[in-house]
């Protein structure tokens, strides 16, 4: 700013530095600056030649109050500048008339999470989030209703299933068979035939009733079990059957199998196969434990599966009968039906001939 003011040489502002967090650059002016470029400085100096014709220096950011400048500074100090537009005023005073010295504009930009693209982006992906949430959710109650619906079947499906296996070994026609035998015995005076027989049939409905209201129990319960059935039967049939039980050995206590699980096959190798062959009627089981996995046989010297199948007691050598059926129906809903595996044998004699069946079964044993 040149020229006489007053008689008095007019001095001059210059501006001799400026920087930004503390490093030079050329010129602030119409610049931007990232968000954490936001410490500016500008040093100046006065040439008004001793004369201090140059007074009152002020500041003013964006067009806000005026601001006073030490007059024994020579700089001008911003720190910590917000994002945002600037414009930085600086006036004084010069023989005694109010000048403008210089005014500087400069961008600092916000922070990336502070743009308008990242709080878009942002609302938009937490919409995402909380749709994708309450669908997640939604889907969550729709398996756990479904669940719940799979659960009430399965439920039912097993009752059906226990019903069907107690019906397999208190079918009709079995009680109606024992008490014919009780009556038989009653009509000829034996007493004690009659008696030991009642007592039997009775051990055998409340152990069978018992033991439908378990997944599992001891295989000594089950021998057990199968001994009363296979005594009844062997009382209905008097001196034309025989059965014989082999447990090499095990422990009956500490192996565990599911409930009511050999005696359908038992059952059937009395009725289709025992019951309509002549002679002595045999039937063996056998009870091996070979590495955690348990081995039943049950043989009988029936008519064989062929056979029966003339006889349309069976309807073809893959089908078996209610009970059986019924079991493994049980197994699949307990989930032991990849733990039981179950073969069929015919056995024959030298010429080919039916001479009986063997049913094989496996039996894995769980931990």
């Amino acid at each position: 700013i040149d020229g006489q003011r007053n008689g008095k040489a007019a001095g001059k502002f210059i501006v001799t530095k400026m920087k930004v967090n503390d490093i030079e650059v050329a010129t602030l002016d119409k610049k931007e600056f990232s968000h954490n470029e936001n410490n500016i400085a500008i040093d100046f100096v006065l040439l008004d030649f001793g004369l201090q014709t140059i007074t009152n220096i002020e500041y003013s950011i964006n067009g806000e109050n005026w601001i006073k400048i030490d007059p024994l500074v020579r700089s001008l100090s911003l720190p910590a500048l917000r994002a945002g537009e600037y414009q930085i005023s600086i006036r004084g005073i010069i023989n005694d008339r109010l000048t403008n010295f210089k005014t500087i504009s400069f961008i600092i930009k916000p922070p990336f999470y502070a743009t308008l693209w990242f709080l878009v982006s942002l609302f938009l992906f937490l919409t995402l989030i909380i749709v994708l949430y309450f669908r997640n959710q939604l889907k969550i109650n729709q398996v756990r209703d479904q669940l719940i619906k799979d659960k009430i079947l399965l439920e039912s499906d097993l009752n059906k299933s226990l019903l069907a296996s107690i019906k397999s070994q208190m079918n009709p026609h079995f009680i109606f068979n024992a008490l014919n035998t009780i009556q038989a015995y009653i009509y000829l005076s034996d007493k004690e035939n009659a008696s030991n027989y009642l007592s039997k049939f009775s051990k055998l409905t409340r152990s069978i009733l018992e033991m439908s209201e378990k997944e599992e129990v001891s295989l000594m319960d089950e021998i057990a079990t199968l001994e009363l059935y296979l005594d009844l039967e062997k009382m209905r049939f008097q001196q034309d059957f025989e059965y014989f039980i082999d447990t090499n050995g095990i422990n009956l206590e500490q192996i565990k199998i599911p409930s009511m699980l050999i005696q359908p096959y038992v059952e059937n190798a009395i009725k289709h196969g025992l019951l309509h062959s002549k002679g002595t009627k045999s039937l063996k089981l056998y009870f091996a434990l070979i590495d955690k996995y348990l081995h039943v046989h049950v043989e009988d010297n029936g008519i064989g599966r062929k056979r029966a199948e003339e006889l349309k007691i069976q309807r073809d050598r893959f089908h078996q009968s209610f009970s059986t059926n019924a079991n493994e129906k049980r197994l699949k809903i307990l989930n032991f039906s990849g733990l039981v595996v179950v073969k069929y044998l015919d056995n024959t004699d030298k010429d080919g001939e039916a001479i009986g069946t063997t049913v094989q079964l496996i039996i894995q044993l769980k931990k």
